[in-house]
């Protein structure tokens, strides 16, 4: 996680589609686990962490398809690092708003506090407390990030724009701050001039981008669920951010999932009951 603080704008009618249910967990990370070999063992240490936060816990709306994409976008870099569960901090992320932040999903400070009391994390902590407890606890982590994803679609609607984006910084996003730019561009700014024009953060863990190609549709075509592609599909052309045929041009799409994905959005709309 990136920027990220509970919004202060709050958006009405958060209509949540339907609780994750339509393919099996384990036959999903069976799935996905198989399709994610070039990832190495570190990506695989970071999936297994995944699918046992989403067998274990009661989750309805987060799978691990929401999971294993945050992870890929926030951390693939890490996979290969012995660091890959511990702290990194604003110079190694270029975080804009100077953060630390831990392991694969790039958990704040702020939201281990926030989501961390289940897990035997303590308010009154200092940084370095948490940070120690935090790195040594993968599972740990991957549950954190689980919790704020489930909040994320519980209250902005299930793999919404403003519920993706929420994992690295909806208030800016609102603001017009961040992410103003061509969707494709880096979502990091070197610069505080060139926030404005940074990328759509949301859009590019849906796709995939030219820096992680492989996207949250991607993994649900891995794990089988088209229902699912067609729903997310559909909600965000209701939100104002429509996927179009143009925009597979920038996702750096597996060639097969491109092709499937060019015939959905070929239909007149998304879903099949239209």
């Amino acid at each position: 996680m990136l920027p990220r603080f509970i919004p202060t704008i709050l958006v009405l009618f958060f209509a949540i589609s339907r609780p994750i249910s339509a393919v099996d967990v384990s036959e999903s990370c069976a799935r996905i686990k198989a399709a994610s070999t070039r990832y190495g063992n570190g990506g695989l240490s970071v999936l297994n962490q995944a699918c046992e936060a989403i067998s274990g816990e009661p989750y309805h709306l987060v799978g691990i398809e929401d999971l294993w994409a945050t992870a890929l976008k926030e951390g693939r870099t890490l996979f290969d690092s012995k660091k890959l569960w511990g702290p990194t901090g604003p110079a190694q992320t270029k975080d804009m708003l100077g953060q630390t932040t831990i392991g694969p999903w790039q958990i704040t400070l702020a939201n281990a506090r926030e989501y961390g009391a289940p897990y035997g994390i303590h308010n009154e902590w200092t940084d370095s407390q948490l940070i120690s407890f935090v790195q040594g606890q993968p599972g740990t982590q991957a549950r954190l990030a689980a919790d704020f994803i489930e909040d994320s679609y519980r209250d902005y609607g299930l793999r919404s724009p403003l519920a993706v984006q929420r994992y690295f910084w909806l208030d800016g996003f609102l603001q017009k701050k961040i992410g103003q730019g061509p969707w494709y561009n880096s979502v990091l700014a070197l610069h505080p001039n060139e926030m404005s024009q940074t990328g759509f953060y949301a859009k590019q863990l849906l796709l995939g981008s030219r820096y992680n190609p492989d996207g949250l549709l991607y993994w649900l075509w891995i794990s089988g669920d088209e229902e699912a592609i067609r729903a997310t599909l559909d909600r965000w052309k209701r939100d104002g951010h429509p996927i179009t045929p143009t925009d597979l041009k920038y996702c750096g799409c597996e060639p097969a999932f491109g092709s499937f994905l060019k015939k959905i959005l070929a239909n007149k709309g998304h879903s099949q009951n239209r």
